[in-house]
């Protein structure tokens, strides 16, 4: 058969596009930290989303990861012409129900060691948010650099700005971390939050971090908008799943509980979105089903629907 140039062309395209999509590096849970960082400010996804990775995390599949969480990862918000009238949402308590205990500033290094997630929040352009988010930043860096420094890998499912991973990236840098942009791997979904991170802090994690963008959440599988790998659409109109996830009869008791929980903070905001029509809106969990390798279409979890029978009415 002869070949033609353009056939030879055709060949060596897919072949790199195959060779890409098998030689993407898998999240090692014997080895690697996932951090999951959300901003709070202003859309309630962000409170969906962390009922949905509690009860990921919770899952018999998934419980030995070794993971850490911070809330209050904005970033320049309150720049936003609309800004006057959004609320910084609090979810503390649904954080302690999905990951566990807080690290405190009056924290012995031990108990900050055994912390599962950190709160960087703080009224805007004040001294207690810069303290808030450095002491996060500090945490953080405490709980990553061990990691890289023993030949792991840091995966963060970035579900809001990145103004908190910049702080903490850089203060790996300060102490001689040489290796974030190898093996600090942020994954981003959403080109919103690209765009209300402070420009330089974006520009400093896409220069000093494994900066990877994938499709957006909030978009059916496939659809785009086309920046990455394909994700799951896990934000829907259908007002069944609530009451499936916090009704008596469903058999997963804590991710009722955290369900419940969710859905009493989410339909409290002012900002409300599809949730305040009882839907649900989880989409900023696409990058954590990225991170570990669930958000390929074989994995039957691409929609709700698939994602609530595995870990949300599972018994």
């Amino acid at each position: 058969m002869k070949l033609t140039l353009s056939y030879i062309l055709t060949l060596l395209l897919a072949l790199g596009s195959s060779m890409h999509v098998f030689s993407k590096e898998k999240f090692n849970p014997e080895t690697d930290l996932f951090i999951a960082q959300f901003d709070n400010l202003p859309d309630n996804d962000d409170v969906h989303s962390q009922a949905a990775l509690g009860c990921i995390l919770a899952h018999p599949d998934y419980e030995k990861i070794n993971f850490f969480c911070a809330t209050g990862a904005w970033g320049n918000q309150w720049a936003h012409p609309k800004s006057d009238n959004w609320e910084y949402i609090n979810s503390r308590s649904l954080f302690k129900l999905a990951f566990g205990t807080e690290a405190k500033p009056k924290d012995t290094p031990e108990q900050r060691a055994k912390a599962k997630w950190v709160d960087a929040n703080g009224p805007k352009n004040s001294k207690q948010r810069e303290e808030n988010l450095n002491f996060a930043a500090e945490v953080i860096k405490n709980k990553t650099k061990p990691i890289l420094t023993s030949g792991g890998k840091v995966w963060i499912m970035e579900a809001g700005q990145s103004d908190l991973t910049a702080a903490w990236v850089a203060k790996l840098i300060a102490e001689g971390v040489t290796n974030t942009k190898s093996d600090v791997i942020l994954v981003q979904h959403s080109h919103w939050n690209e765009k209300w991170t402070t420009p330089e802090a974006l520009a400093y994690v896409k220069e000093h971090t494994n900066y990877t963008q994938i499709d957006d959440g909030n978009s059916p599988y496939g659809d785009g908008p086309d920046r990455g790998d394909e994700t799951p659409n896990y934000k829907n109109e259908a007002k069944n799943f609530i009451p499936e996830a916090i009704s008596k009869s469903n058999p997963n008791s804590h991710a009722r509980t955290l369900w419940t929980k969710a859905n009493e903070i989410a339909t409290n905001t002012q900002y409300k979105g599809l949730i305040s029509k009882g839907s649900v809106d989880f989409s900023d969990t696409v990058e954590g089903m990225w991170i570990l390798g669930l958000s390929d279409k074989c994995a039957g979890l691409t929609t709700v629907r698939g994602f609530w029978d595995k870990f949300v009415i599972n018994p």
